[in-house]
């Protein structure tokens, strides 16, 4: 996170107010120190708190669920975007996602490789996408696809309704000195383009 804030604050001194997202473990994230040292580092480097996002795995929703409710609420508060990473192949409970305060589902690269061609894996990654679309839909959360690395990927994760894509196809990760040469934002992630466009 310390780092994280460094090089954001780096880049906003540059005119370049990107968001960075941070994996956060589930144990560090029920630390009774995390959200004052949260909170202290983002002060420091003068960074309002929607810069920064977190990314949480789903075993959060099964083995933290109680003790990370609290510190959820603070962040979503503050305006930190929390996002639960490789959502649908771990253990979590669909209730959870019902008690806690989250923005984003993420959808694991797992179901976005298998999304080619029209063989019987690739038709039931489709209806699990799709069905991951909906449930975000339903719960008023954004939904990022992670490992794309097709075209095809791309525009059939956009038919389904995905609001951003991160992989290869659209950046691969670099260091930050390379980002800041980029003309727009960083690469890596793509936001839902207009209507008809890829």
């Amino acid at each position: 996170i310390a780092q994280a804030c460094r090089q954001l604050a780096g880049w906003r001194a540059a005119g370049r107010p990107w968001q960075v997202a941070v994996n956060i473990s589930p144990p560090n994230l029920v630390r009774p120190d995390f959200l004052p040292f949260l909170l202290r580092t983002l002060r420091e480097h003068g960074l309002p708190p929607a810069a920064l996002g977190l990314e949480v795995t789903e075993r959060l929703l099964v083995e933290n669920e109680a003790e990370a409710r609290q510190t959820l609420q603070a962040l979503m508060d503050l305006g930190i975007e929390v996002a639960v990473d490789d959502f649908g192949v771990g253990q979590s409970s669909l209730s959870s996602l019902l008690r806690l305060p989250i923005s984003v589902l993420k959808v694991d690269r797992a179901f976005v490789t298998e999304l080619t061609g029209d063989r019987a894996d690739g038709q039931a990654a489709f209806k699990v996408v799709q069905a991951v679309v909906g449930l975000g839909r339903a719960l008023n959360l954004r939904v990022v696809a992670e490992g794309v690395e097709t075209p095809e990927q791309a525009q059939l994760l956009w038919e389904l309704g995905v609001d951003a894509l991160q992989g290869y196809w659209i950046g691969r990760a670099a260091p930050p000195e390379t980002l800041s040469e980029q003309p727009g934002g960083p690469p890596g992630a793509a936001a839902r383009p207009a209507p008809g466009l890829v």
